[in-house]
């Protein structure tokens, strides 16, 4: 009889254990903040125009961040990206440019998306735009989706979506970085 109650005892305790995981997971708060990525909010830290002698042109400024991370917009040779600086990561995403369906991609977007899963921060969504890979003739726009990965201190490009439901649901995913 003893040996009946220990068993019902720790079924009783696991499934208290794994409801209460699954209502955590239910109840995830996600939520946004916005930052502007517009000209007239960045500072300008680097233009080649400043150089008359520069053989490319290239510029960097630096936009609104929050909570001490520190955004940038970099650009050269007709491509500009996002380089997001935290305490516990770095996103550089010249390093995922296969990420990107476009060629020359640039920063379209006005604003940067800052996505949390409670207080801690999961990810950004932007606009990126460039030629589009089957008709050079267009531009085609999509939606970054970069992941901060804090066990390496860098983040990633997830993907690129239409929709920023899409882009969201990306996040709100567990889908590690590459």
């Amino acid at each position: 009889m003893t040996l009946l109650l220990r068993i019902l005892s720790f079924l009783f305790i696991v499934s208290v254990l794994m409801a209460s995981v699954s209502a955590e997971t239910k109840n995830e708060s996600f939520h946004s903040y916005y930052t502007s990525l517009k000209d007239r909010h960045c500072k300008l830290l680097h233009s080649s125009d400043w150089n008359p002698k520069a053989k490319i042109d290239s510029f960097s400024r630096q936009c609104p961040g929050r909570g001490g991370v520190k955004v940038f917009i970099r650009g050269a040779d007709a491509r500009s990206w996002l380089d997001i600086e935290g305490k516990n990561f770095y996103i550089d995403p010249r390093h995922f440019s296969s990420a990107f369906p476009v060629s020359f991609p640039y920063v379209s977007g006005e604003k940067l998306e800052w996505f949390y899963r409670g207080n801690q921060l999961v990810g950004f969504i932007y606009r990126v735009s460039g030629m589009d890979l089957e008709d050079y003739t267009k531009i085609k726009t999509v939606l970054a989706v970069a992941r901060i990965d804090y066990s390496k201190s860098w983040g990633c490009i997830l993907g690129t979506t239409s929709s920023n439901a899409q882009a969201r649901e990306l996040l709100k995913s567990r889908k590690p970085c590459p």
